[in-house]
């Protein structure tokens, strides 16, 4: 392991772990944030209220017309007589009760997906549809939905998924930059210990002679190179997460920090991810060591 003093690796470990530390950051915010957005903004409601006239068949085809919008399971009943328990400390009249008694109540559950050609579906035209389809029935009393607030959440979720698929590339275009970065850097410093050890003066190839076997040299490189490129990714890998570890609550948020396994809703699921971090800079750095066997000098 003393091939990792020379003066090119541990400097080039130092800045390989500040890259992979702002790397590990900016995914585990940008999850974090998906995670907050699946869970509490992601869902937009429809108020449908039916007139006392609607029967129950009227009811049943009122809920296949929007489920064929929004999709199974997202329409649910609402009973008038749970609300009026819960707003009994109010000074509500009779009469309020006795219009609301007996009324029939759809909540409908807007949420993002996918149509049949899998492109995404957005809250705003599912409302606008959901009212299309209910506008003229006799049955409906109020369509009650807040276009407003779901084109809020629509131009989060094309925010979010803009950034996904932009993150991608530029990640793996990073992650290809560091293996070709680490490739030269590994290159350069076998041949500057190839140089070193040479005490022989270099001689001229001839015709008659038997050239040296040079292979052993180069599968002994060779092998230097891929257990060098390894180690300087595990060790990258380990100093980034040492970093981020350290210094996780001025990184992170309370309700973000994925060290704070204990927070409220926050699931036990982030340790082997973690752990995985050194894992994968190693099987870029072996890459990298791999490609210095075949850069040019």
């Amino acid at each position: 392991m003393r091939f990792l003093l020379r003066p090119p690796i541990p400097i080039l470990v130092l800045f390989s772990s500040f890259l992979f530390t702002f790397f590990v950051w900016l995914v585990s915010v940008f999850l974090s944030l998906d995670d907050h957005r699946i869970e509490s903004l992601s869902v937009a409601h429809v108020i449908v209220v039916l007139r006392k006239s609607a029967g129950t068949h009227s009811l049943q085809s009122i809920t296949e017309k929007i489920v064929q919008v929004s999709g199974d399971h997202s329409v649910h009943v609402i009973d008038p007589k749970d609300i009026l328990s819960r707003i009994s400390f109010l000074p509500v009249s009779a009469g309020f009760k006795n219009v609301w008694m007996d009324r029939k109540i759809l909540s409908v559950d807007i949420t993002f997906g996918k149509d049949k050609k899998g492109d995404p579906t957005y809250l705003v035209p599912q409302m606008e549809a959901i009212n299309s389809l209910l506008q003229n029935d006799s049955n409906i009393l109020l369509v009650q939905s807040n276009e407003l607030w779901g084109s809020r959440l629509d131009s989060l979720e094309r925010l979010v998924l803009r950034i996904r698929s932009v993150g991608i590339i530029l990640l793996s275009l990073s992650v290809l930059s560091v293996v070709f970065f680490w490739g030269y850097a590994i290159r350069g410093v076998g041949l500057s210990r190839s140089q070193d050890g040479d005490s022989d003066p270099p001689r001229r190839k001839s015709f008659w002679m038997e050239s040296p076997d040079e292979s052993d040299a180069l599968v002994e490189k060779g092998v230097s190179s891929i257990h060098t490129g390894l180690a300087v990714g595990l060790l990258s890998g380990i100093l980034s997460l040492v970093l981020v570890w350290s210094s996780h609550s001025a990184l992170y948020p309370h309700w973000a920090d994925p060290f704070l396994l204990s927070a409220p809703g926050k699931e036990e699921t982030g340790g082997f991810l973690w752990m995985g971090i050194p894992l994968l800079t190693g099987v870029i750095g072996w890459f990298s060591g791999l490609l210095a066997r075949i850069l040019p000098s």
